[in-house]
């Protein structure tokens, strides 16, 4: 296993995930429990900033007035995972760009962009 020096970049690693969640880029498959409900917060809430990156939007906790990023924490925990974990599909999507799949029939196309 790979040990990375730095993180992964937020935008490339997200667009990996998205593939992977949306294509089941390389074959993978990545599943989370009903019971993991940061973890689901944060992939169903956080948003995209317009530079590709995650929008992290602070709040202030009202009883202690901490500001603080209401999501994005897990999502990045996530990230470090998987990118780590599965390093040699996440450097081979690096180097082919998103993999879309076009099914027609029988017959199954790949195609990078």
């Amino acid at each position: 296993m790979a040990y990375q020096k730095a993180a992964p970049p937020v935008h490339t690693r997200g667009m990996f995930i998205n593939d992977v969640f949306s294509v089941n880029f390389a074959d993978l498959e990545f599943y989370i429990s009903d019971k993991c409900i940061n973890t689901l917060g944060d992939y169903q809430q956080l948003k995209e900033a317009a530079d590709g990156t995650k929008a992290k939007i602070k709040v202030k906790n009202p009883e202690t007035q901490i500001t603080y990023e209401k999501y994005g924490h897990t999502s990045d925990a996530n990230d470090y995972f998987y990118c780590t974990m599965f390093y040699g599909e996440f450097i081979q999507f690096q180097r082919n760009g998103t993999a879309i799949r076009i099914k027609v029939g029988q017959n199954e196309s790949r195609h990078s962009y």
